[in-house]
């Protein structure tokens, strides 16, 4: 699966390298790479050569809804699935975070040799990347284009949906997805009684058809973002939510990864 289109994409000098990579985990996630430099009649000393960072994008905007929402026509102002303003506040703290234990690496000036930032192609992604530079690279000396705006575009690069098989994963590929296609059927098949008694709870009090873990997670998703901007939920899922419903996104996440192939589908090519 891996081509010319990776998700890592190096600019360097010699001997040091920088990765920014943005991608659709569930789990912020930063990985350095150390190399190790001897010296003549001493021990050796660790040199970091590289970082890569790899995150997921801010706090968001519901992308699904039920028949019995009660807010089901609540207006969302930045749009379905957008990047909300905490999450751009998130993303901007997190390069500010990255700056200020590795500045004196990456150095006070943004250079395009260097640096390259890949993105999934989803809109939120591509604004979590650019946030996130905002805050690792503010403009400096030469760089400061006006006085009143502490800013500089940095280029993010989307990779197209049917091209990207690392960050969303979206690229098809017959073999994992028969693989995916069994390790759902295997998941489903040893749900316990309580699991499936609860996905018909579901169905019942939301009016959508919540037959498997893929749908009882985008409900999840859904509640926990209506609470975090302290929208009321209906009385029901306080039977359900956040732990029931949380061990159904846990089990549609762990989907992804639950046999050796898969592992290597979803991981193989990020290492």
């Amino acid at each position: 699966m891996w081509n010319s289109n990776s998700f890592l994409v190096q600019q360097c000098r010699k001997k040091k390298y920088t990765f920014i990579t943005v991608v659709s985990l569930a789990v912020i996630l930063v990985a350095f790479f150390i190399t190790f430099a001897s010296f003549s009649g001493s021990k050796p000393l660790p040199t970091l050569r590289q970082i890569n960072v790899v995150f997921r994008h801010g706090d968001r905007t519901p992308t699904y809804t039920y028949p019995n929402d009660p807010h089901k026509d609540f207006v969302w102002k930045d749009g379905k699935g957008a990047l909300t303003a905490k999450g751009k506040f998130e993303l901007f703290s997190l390069g500010e975070i990255i700056r200020s234990k590795y500045g004196e690496f990456l150095g006070k000036v943004y250079r395009p040799e260097e640096v390259q930032m890949k993105s999934s192609y989803a809109p939120r992604a591509q604004m979590s990347a650019m946030t996130f530079l905002a805050g690792l690279f503010p403009p400096t000396g030469y760089q400061i284009w006006n006085e009143n705006l502490h800013w500089q575009p940095i280029p993010v690069n989307p990779i197209p949906r049917v091209k990207d098989n690392i960050l969303a994963a979206k690229a098809y590929c017959a073999k994992f997805e028969r693989e995916k296609r069994n390790s759902d059927a295997s998941i489903a098949q040893n749900l316990s009684k309580e699991d499936n008694e609860l996905l018909k709870f579901l169905t019942e009090k939301t009016g959508d058809q919540i037959s498997n873990i893929s749908k009882a997670e985008s409900l999840y998703y859904t509640l926990q973002i209506q609470r975090d901007n302290k929208l009321q939920l209906p009385a029901w899922s306080e039977e359900v939510f956040p732990s029931r419903l949380a061990h159904f996104a846990g089990l549609n996440l762990a989907s992804y990864t639950q046999t050796d192939t898969l592992k290597r589908f979803q991981a193989g090519i990020t290492l």
